[in-house]
């Protein structure tokens, strides 16, 4: 039966109110007998039953904290005069151990709670389902935020046939390829495609699929909207002569990986999201900047219009006493 409740989005929050009106029964329930019982065996069954409570409450504000996606992180949480250490430790991309210790007058409760919390995609601006090496998010304010990187993630799949419609709309009344086959490069100050901007119209991304080859970026290229590579990788070349601060402003979406090379990095200046469904990684320099700058505007726009992101609801997997 309560495997059942808490798997469902509403029963989540049931099972919560219903563990926390339960201690609150049982704390009750202690200080009646304690009132009918001389000694220490009533004082040590009432702090028994404090430490419960205050454990339960502690575990239900770390639960609301990574609901709100603070985790890796340790507070102290009161309640009714009680104190709780609370610890929120990412297990993977989608999982979250909290851990709240209470103790009252000598008598500890430790609950443990591991949660199944699904990654929100349209904050993830670096996504790969193998291993980021070398590549930073910021955030729209410009600050460092490795929470907007997920890595040895399952990349959520996209509509091929809505983003592969849109491309070949945006071909025919521009004149100007969408689709690749065998590849593309964009290079030599070249900004693509047109118009320079992520919005082919008001509220409609750029699309551009490239079906069978690589998607290369050099020379202080400039590429705009969304770029959906089926079967290859992303790169950006190598270049002797210059410093090769190719600019994204947009998603990158590749099947394959993404791949940085030079002295400098493609991934100097990605506005918006970079997610591979193998490895993200670089080579050169290590003091060159790999940095991706969320844009919610552009993630999200991708996201809502041709992202499966799976199941969002969250549900608590086990809960033990220890």
């Amino acid at each position: 039966m309560f495997r059942k409740i808490i798997h469902d989005e509403d029963g989540f929050w049931s099972v919560i109110f219903l563990l926390l009106l339960t201690t609150l029964a049982s704390l009750g329930m202690a200080t009646y007998h304690a009132t009918r019982q001389s000694g220490s065996n009533a004082v040590n069954q009432a702090n028994v039953i404090r430490s419960d409570y205050a454990a339960t409450s502690g575990v239900y504000y770390g639960v609301r904290q990574a609901m709100n996606g603070r985790t890796d992180t340790t507070w102290t949480a009161y309640d009714l005069g009680i104190e709780a250490e609370v610890t929120n430790t990412s297990i993977d991309g989608s999982t979250v151990e909290v851990l709240a210790t209470s103790q009252v007058a000598g008598t500890e409760r430790i609950i443990r709670v591991e949660m199944s919390l699904p990654i929100d995609w349209s904050r993830v601006a670096i996504g790969a389902g193998g291993s980021v090496s070398r590549f930073n998010a910021y955030d729209e304010d410009g600050n460092k935020d490795n929470s907007l990187l997920q890595q040895n993630a399952q990349i959520p799949e996209v509509d091929h046939d809505a983003l592969l419609a849109m491309a070949l709309v945006q071909q025919a009344a521009t004149g100007q390829t969408r689709v690749y086959n065998g590849g593309l490069t964009i290079k030599n100050k070249e900004h693509f495609p047109t118009p320079n901007d992520f919005w082919y119209a008001e509220g409609v991304p750029n699309v551009t699929i490239i079906q069978n080859g690589d998607l290369r970026f050099s020379n202080y290229s400039v590429g705009y909207g969304i770029f959906i590579v089926m079967e290859g990788v992303v790169i950006s070349d190598v270049d002797a002569e210059l410093s090769n601060l190719s600019t994204v402003n947009g998603v990158i979406y590749s099947e394959g990986d993404v791949v940085s090379k030079g002295s400098h990095v493609f991934g100097h200046d990605i506005n918006g999201a970079v997610w591979a469904v193998n490895d993200i990684w670089a080579t050169g320099s290590p003091d060159a900047g790999h940095e991706v700058h969320y844009v919610a505007e552009y993630l999200e726009a991708f996201v809502d219009n041709f992202v499966d992101p799976g199941d969002s609801t969250p549900s608590i997997v086990s809960w033990e006493y220890l």
